[in-house]
């Protein structure tokens, strides 16, 4: 059975990449039955390439930068309202990597005998060790038949259906950016319903990104101007700790990360400086629920 969906991009002032995607998710062998832009650009720049498409692409403009977790929001709650049963959650700079790819993840439901249990549909996923708040990669020897993951990332075409909006759930849009495809998942599993990907499309990805049979080790230093995704990435665990009042596992984790910056001291002064900025406000901020865009990316400090 060909299910049915809609999709959502999106974007922040990158127009050409966003035509380029479209243009792929329309020549996908199961082409989307609706695009949504969503813009999070203040400045409209997105609205312009809708003449070049059909009646089938629309435009929502949020009104403010509100990140990957203000789009997603957005983007679903739109969709959702429209009607549609499934929607897929798309960001501008990430097509599709095959033609058949977006069939290949609805055909997940249609090969699951309890289909009334899937929330969340995907071409990759990871699974969460909640007291050590860490992702953890499923392993390529485990990679077959269908998998039940923790969290579907924003860049690898989670499709969710109606279900899970129907039971409140939607991504928080106060987060900006830094795992809140995590945040959104664990909700969706702790709300009972199943996020599903299938093992031979990630070894397919694995293979085709060059990532499989190799391992990344743990604790390798960061890119110094990628350093600012700390900052989120430790807001937002701690945000989902402090929810749920997992105390002890948030002294742990805080005490875990700040440990990094002596480690980091092997890089130097000036990294182990920034990596020190980063993790302890993205802790204060996560603490008293600061939330939205606070750090620009790449911003000197």
């Amino acid at each position: 059975m060909q299910l049915k969906y809609a999709a959502f991009v999106i974007t922040y002032k990158r127009v050409s990449i966003l035509e380029d995607t479209v243009s792929k998710l329309f020549g996908q062998s199961t082409p989307p039955d609706y695009i949504l832009i969503v813009d999070n650009d203040i400045e409209r720049s997105a609205e312009k390439i809708i003449n070049q498409f059909s009646s089938q692409v629309g435009y929502f403009n949020v009104g403010y930068n509100s990140g990957p977790s203000g789009g997603a929001y957005f983007g679903l709650k739109n969709l959702f309202e429209k009607g549609f049963e499934w929607v897929l959650w798309i960001d501008d700079d990430d097509p599709p990597t095959a033609v058949n790819q977006i069939q290949n993840i609805l055909n997940i439901a249609n090969n699951y005998s309890q289909v009334g249990s899937i929330g969340m549909l995907g071409a990759s996923g990871v699974l969460y060790n909640y007291n050590a708040c860490r992702i953890n990669r499923i392993p390529d020897e485990k990679l077959k038949g269908i998998l039940n993951v923790d969290m579907i990332a924003g860049n690898q075409f989670p499709i969710v259906h109606k279900r899970v909006y129907d039971a409140g759930i939607l991504p928080n849009p106060n987060l900006f950016f830094g795992f809140e495809d995590l945040e959104f998942g664990l909700r969706i599993k702790k709300a009972g319903f199943l996020i599903l990907v299938e093992g031979e499309e990630i070894v397919r990805l694995r293979k085709l990104f060059d990532s499989y049979g190799k391992h990344k080790k743990r604790g390798s230093k960061k890119v110094y101007k990628n350093l600012w995704r700390e900052y989120y990435s430790i807001r937002t665990i701690i945000f989902i700790l402090m929810g749920n009042k997992d105390y002890f596992i948030t002294i742990k984790y805080i005490f875990k990360n700040l440990i990094k910056v002596i480690y980091a001291l092997r890089y130097g002064i000036k990294y182990a400086f920034s990596l020190f900025f980063y993790l302890f406000k993205g802790i204060y901020d996560g603490i008293t629920g600061k939330m939205g865009l606070i750090i620009l990316p790449n911003k000197k400090h």
